[in-house]
């Protein structure tokens, strides 16, 4: 897989200020297994142990081909993640299950926010994609006009770096099919309002949620949280439909490979019982 400009430069940032002073002048040849936990355990002392695991991940992998390269003989980096602080899960405030019918009708209801604002939002809700996913999608992405409407998310905008297939229900059509009015039929389907050639940024909903009440309390990340939470409690779903929908990571990588569709129907059927849930939720 091929690394983005933006992740190529995050790498080379973390061993410029986190490797290079210690060991960035000596010959890879001469740097032992003592000098690399030295060089981790700054890092792990000063609390950064989500910034040590990757510093660890990326010099095991340089020195892994140093090794392959014969640039020298052995990877002192191998085998040192359990000796450091495993770092602790990122957590995405999410609404109490009890509250998502009142946020429902906030965002229905607001009248100070762009039309484009709340049908976005709506359409988060209803799909619960990753953010990055939404704000890139380009109508040429989406196949509306047949009995199985789809979405299928080139795998550049996906975190994984693998394609996803996300069935759309018949209430995320008739959002798409408003949303046109404002931004098709070409081009971003969420632009930013003053210039829409550009996507929408990445705060955009962020800023609604908190204009809405929920700031501090819920996430838009959060929002998929909501659904898997909905969903497996439901218990009429396979937890690994679910987990595939959510675009995490099922199964080994070849399996993975040969199935970027995988469970299509089934999720299909789950994604319009799910919407079908939130209308239910904003019916007085």
């Amino acid at each position: 897989m091929q690394w983005t400009e933006k992740h190529s430069a995050d790498v080379l940032n973390s061993l410029k200020f986190h490797v290079y002073p210690d060991l960035g002048e000596r010959p890879i040849s001469d740097i032992t297994k003592k000098d690399v936990i030295a060089t981790l355990r700054e890092l792990e002392s000063e609390g950064k142990h989500e910034t040590c695991y990757r510093v660890r991940q990326r010099l095991e992998a340089i020195f892994n081909y140093a090794e392959i390269e014969e640039h020298c003989l052995s990877n002192p980096a191998r085998g040192l993640q359990k000796i450091f602080t495993k770092p602790q899960p990122k957590t995405h405030p999410s609404i109490p299950i009890p509250e998502l019918p009142s946020f429902l009708q906030k965002i229905i209801s607001n009248k100070e926010v762009f039309q484009t604002t709340r049908l976005a939002m709506m359409f988060m809700v209803h799909v619960f994609v990753r953010s990055k996913s939404q704000r890139l999608a380009k109508w040429n992405d989406f196949e509306l006009d047949c009995d199985e409407p789809l979405w299928i998310v080139p795998a550049l905008d996906m975190k994984m770096g693998i394609e996803l297939h996300v069935p759309l229900t018949s209430q995320v059509v008739l959002i798409l099919k408003e949303m046109k009015q404002f931004s098709g039929p070409d081009g971003y389907v969420f632009p930013q309002v003053r210039n829409p050639k550009k996507a929408m940024s990445a705060n955009t909903l962020q800023y609604f949620s908190n204009r809405l009440g929920y700031a501090g309390r819920s996430t838009i990340h959060g929002i998929r949280t909501v659904a898997s939470t909905v969903l497996n409690e439901s218990l009429k779903w396979h937890p690994d439909v679910i987990e595939l929908q959510l675009a995490h990571l099922v199964g080994s990588k070849v399996r993975r490979a040969y199935n970027r569709a995988e469970h299509l129907n089934e999720r299909r059927k789950m994604m319009q019982w799910w919407s079908d849930y939130i209308e239910s939720l904003t019916v007085k």
